[in-house]
């Protein structure tokens, strides 16, 4: 009977033990999380009706002028590759081109490449972050001018940005108004 005994006072003092640790980890969890917390709380994604954030676009917007920067390139194919997404337009008028992403990540790596007649190809490989800002990309013709000859060529509908005809005020590149194309092409991200 002794050893019943002694084994219930056993049972009872390991069961004590357990109920104390945890209640002791229990409080150190409380007073932790409480108190001093690992990070703040993420803020509510959405709106109040807690629907999910609209995924951001990343712009994608410049303008295909000669190496000179004199002359914008008008129906230059601007091609840009994100994954296994292939979309091309035509620059504008004014050498302009213009996409929308909706839903990549910035991070993500891109190709544009750029060809024009009468220019030589021109491919950039990127984040979609770097490219998000307005470039102005440069083209170089395929026939350089010889140096005697101080005639800078033309592509027939090309808009030419640079100095104008004798007795008319001039205007340096510098001083031509870049203005984003107003109809960008809408990419959708696959998810």
């Amino acid at each position: 009977m002794a050893e019943e005994s002694s084994l219930g006072k056993s049972f009872l003092r390991g069961v004590g033990a357990l109920a104390a640790a945890l209640v002791l980890f229990a409080g150190e969890q409380f007073i932790q999380h409480h108190y001093w917390p690992d990070k703040a709380a993420p803020p509510p994604a959405g709106n109040d009706n807690h629907e999910p954030a609209a995924p951001a676009i990343i712009p994608i917007a410049g303008r295909v002028v000669d190496a000179v920067g004199t002359k914008a390139i008008e129906n230059a194919v601007v091609k840009l590759s994100v994954g296994e997404i292939h979309e091309d337009e035509n620059t504008d008028t004014e050498g302009r081109y213009a996409f929308s992403l909706k839903g990549f990540d910035p991070q993500t790596a891109a190709s544009i490449t750029i060809a024009a007649p009468g220019y030589k190809p021109l491919s950039m490989n990127l984040l979609l972050k770097m490219m998000a800002d307005d470039k102005e990309l440069k083209l170089v013709a395929e026939q350089q001018t010889a140096p005697g000859n101080p005639g800078i060529g033309a592509i027939v509908g090309a808009t030419w940005v640079g100095a104008r005809h004798v007795g008319t005020p001039t205007a340096t590149p510098a001083m031509v108004q870049y203005v984003r194309r107003a109809n960008p092409k809408l990419i959708i991200a696959h998810n």
